[in-house]
């Protein structure tokens, strides 16, 4: 998860936690968002070209069968 997805998830239900208990457990979601935020970023420089540059195929693709 990036940081503005988590952050809203705080700012909306942030009031349920028990902080006393879970702070740590926050700070470290918290550290970890921003992290996969910068690596998200990075990708986007990275690969966006490459990505435009991909052919899509028009045709749906339909999966069957149960998942796992």
């Amino acid at each position: 998860m990036t940081l503005w997805p988590w952050l809203r998830l705080l700012y909306k239900y942030g009031a349920l936690l028990d902080w006393r208990l879970y702070w740590h457990r926050v700070l470290f979601l918290t550290a970890m968002a921003g992290t996969n935020s910068c690596f998200a970023a990075l990708e986007a420089v990275l690969y966006s070209r490459a990505w435009a540059r991909q052919p899509l195929n028009e045709e749906p693709v339909f999966i069957l069968g149960h998942p796992r």
